[in-house]
């Protein structure tokens, strides 16, 4: 008699963790976008050499909540802050749309992948004027999805210019 109750206590607890599990459904809710810091095209920017390009790339790894992508939303930003800036003026660039893709499956929760952004070398990088023979530079660099929600903020690796 005592196994027969303990076995039934045991099929009820094992019902009630087959329902509890069963009734627990993945949830896609907005969430907040992720970036990472890849690389910059070159790490020593010349300002006045005429051959060397007239932009700079910075390649960020990135991870999108696809909740926060939708028809008619604009398109993801990414916006770079230059340290040594005081007033910490924002330079937006927004996402190139052949970088996302937007039909995704319908299991996937977050969209990932790499975008390399091109930055103009001037004004951009330029050198303080109390620092005519040479300065250094890191950018502070976040996203900003669709609907506006902000991503961690990264720094860039130093880039050293040189007049």
């Amino acid at each position: 008699m005592l196994f027969l109750d303990n076995m039934k206590s045991y099929l009820a607890l094992a019902i009630l963790l087959i329902v509890f599990v069963a009734c627990k459904k993945k949830q896609y809710s907005q969430g907040t976008p992720e970036i990472t810091f890849e690389s910059v095209s070159t790490k020593h920017v010349l300002l006045n050499n005429g051959v060397d390009s007239e932009y700079i790339g910075m390649t960020i790894r990135y991870k999108l909540p696809t909740a926060n992508i939708g028809e008619g939303l604009s398109a993801s930003s990414i916006i770079f802050v230059d340290n040594r800036d005081t007033f910490r003026q924002e330079q937006r660039r927004d996402f190139p749309e052949e970088s996302i893709e937007y039909e995704v499956p319908d299991h996937r929760e977050f969209i990932k992948g790499t975008v390399t952004l091109l930055v103009e070398k001037i004004p951009v990088f330029n050198t303080r004027t109390n620092r005519p023979n040479g300065d250094t530079v890191t950018f502070d660099m976040y996203m900003v999805d669709p609907t506006g929600t902000k991503s961690n903020v990264i720094t860039t690796d130093t880039i050293f210019i040189t007049p």
